[in-house]
Parts: C-alpha cells; structure tokens; sequence
C-alpha cells in the first residue's frame, strides 16, 4: 500500500479514487492492480505517463485534479507533469 499511496499519490477523496503520480528519479516504471467497487484497474506509472486498464463497469477518477473516465478493456493514458 505504501508504494499506491505514495508514489501513485492514490487516495479516496468523497469517495473516488485519486491518484497524484510521482515516480521516483532512479525507476523506469512501476506497476500495480488493485480493486475498486468490484472493478479491476492495473495502473502502469512511467516517467511521462502514466496508463490505466479497467475490467469491470466504466469508472471516474481524478488524475493530478483533472477528471479521467476508465472504459473497460481500453487503455487511458495520462500525461504525467
């Protein structure tokens, strides 16, 4: 959980997910799933993005304050500041 909550910046807020993105100097990428409201969500965080796969029903989240909706079985990238 620490590596979600502090490098993906991932927290509920009103009960959505958001994430603020930070990966650290020396790593090329850092991967992970984690289940929300019964929906399955890998998220890939790179040096200039970072991708999110859902499997489940269309969801929301917030991305660095900007609102992003997860379509299943189709990758969304973020650009990461």
């Amino acid at each position: 959980m620490s590596l979600m909550n502090g490098f993906a910046g991932m927290r509920l807020v009103d009960g959505k997910l958001s994430f603020r993105p930070q990966l650290p100097a020396r790593w090329r990428k850092l991967t992970f799933r984690i289940t929300f409201a019964g929906r399955f969500i890998t998220v890939q965080m790179q040096r200039d993005a970072t991708t999110f796969e859902l499997a489940g029903r269309q969801l929301t989240v917030t991305v660095d304050d900007s609102k992003v909706t997860l379509k299943p079985g189709k990758a969304t990238a973020c650009s990461t500041a």
